[in-house]
């Protein structure tokens, strides 16, 4: 139990959408620090890295894994859309 409530600079866990395993919401609901978050929603499927889709044609965001931008990424683990990538 942390004791206090942990100051943001955004209030990015009331924005975001939290995805986790099917089965698990009411854990995180209910573990301090994850319940800040006000919109959990479970997936059926769940495996933390999907591979980039090569023929995709929409512009996708990419950050590091600290959540800064990157705009020519190099080898090595991103997040885009939301999802952990790969970049080989």
């Amino acid at each position: 139990m942390l004791g206090y409530e942990p100051t943001w600079t955004f209030d990015t866990y009331k924005n975001a959408t939290l995805y986790v395993p099917k089965g698990c919401k009411e854990k995180y609901q209910n573990t301090e620090g994850w319940n800040l978050f006000t919109n959990i929603v479970e997936e059926n499927y769940f495996s933390g890295i999907h591979a980039p889709s090569s023929n995709s044609t929409k512009t996708l965001c990419t950050y590091d894994l600290t959540g800064r931008h990157v705009t020519t990424p190099t080898k090595g683990m991103y997040i885009r859309n939301g999802k952990i990538v790969l970049v080989r």
